[in-house]
């Protein structure tokens, strides 16, 4: 009798110690996630900057190159009729349908 109660205790020992141990992959796995989330939300606010500062050298451009007629034209035109734009080069070195792959997903 002895020895099935040891046994029974020595599961339950175990099993919590499973429990545990999952609940600890949990934690990293959501730490690793926050992580990877703050570091691709900076990335995009860092990209955001870039495009506005580009957005208004390029208005400044048109403004400078362009008879003022034409360049007021060009900067009120709806940039949906002007066609798709050539993709930029990523400050990330990524592309279109690239998969994003974070330091912190490795071990």
């Amino acid at each position: 009798m002895a020895k099935a109660a040891a046994a029974q205790q020595q599961q339950q020992q175990q099993q919590q110690q499973r429990v545990t141990s999952q609940r600890e992959a949990r934690r990293e796995t959501a730490k690793r996630s926050r992580q990877r989330k703050k570091f691709v939300v900076q990335s995009l606010e860092t990209l955001r900057g870039d495009m506005e500062r580009r957005n208004t050298a390029l208005a400044a451009a048109v403004v400078a190159h362009l008879p003022s007629e034409i360049a007021q034209r060009v900067l009120e035109q709806d940039a949906s009729q002007a066609g798709p734009l050539p993709e930029p080069a990523s400050p990330l070195g990524m592309r279109t349908g690239d998969r994003f792959t974070c330091c912190f997903d490795h071990k």
